[in-house]
């Protein structure tokens, strides 16, 4: 299997087709990143988006192609499932940042490709060298671990803090009573 990118999972007996190209795999990772949705619809969402013929699916092979889908978005098992962390990166958040440094590494616009296997793309997102995502993301992993920037860190920091931290995602349940509770504390 050296050198071959997976297009298909096998769930009991049957080959099954998957959506290999590194957009949807990039939406289904959004899709688990969604305050809104409860855990299980999280994964129907996943499950619909991963696989084309998911109404083919037998209901037992559920749990089987659960896991398939997540042996494949952990690039073959290479990725291990590490405890609670703050996220170094958002998808969302540091889109262009993240592009920018892929193209990069790529040599030519990803975005534009037809086509681009996950596996492929996640080369290449490995492979970012030096430049803005990665200063940003060592500034948040220092954040994160409270170690003390250095000069040139908290410069950075400081000229695009809005750029490196985070945003908290909110319900909109959430959003609303946060939006109750200022304006209370503003008139």
């Amino acid at each position: 299997m050296i050198g071959q990118l997976p297009t298909s999972v096998m769930i009991g007996e049957r080959q099954i087709d998957i959506r290999w190209d590194y957009r949807d795999c990039l939406n289904i990772l959004l899709v688990f990143s969604d305050v809104e949705l409860k855990d299980y619809e999280k994964w129907q969402a996943a499950i619909i988006i991963f696989y084309p013929d998911y109404l083919n699916i037998k209901p037992q092979d559920y749990e089987e192609a659960a896991k398939q889908m997540q042996w494949f978005l952990n690039l073959g098992g290479m990725i291990s499932e590490s405890g609670n962390h703050k996220p170094l990166y958002d998808w969302e958040q540091d889109e262009q940042i993240i592009f920018a440094a892929v193209n990069r590494v790529a040599g030519f616009e990803t975005r534009t490709t037809e086509k681009l296997h996950f596996w492929t793309f996640m080369s290449y997102f490995f492979e970012i060298g030096e430049g803005t995502f990665s200063s940003v993301v060592s500034i948040r992993n220092k954040l994160n671990r409270n170690k003390k920037l250095d000069k040139w860190d908290m410069e950075f920091y400081k000229n695009n803090k809005k750029m490196i931290d985070i945003k908290e995602k909110l319900t909109q349940q959430e959003q609303d009573e946060r939006e109750r509770i200022n304006a209370l504390l503003n008139s």
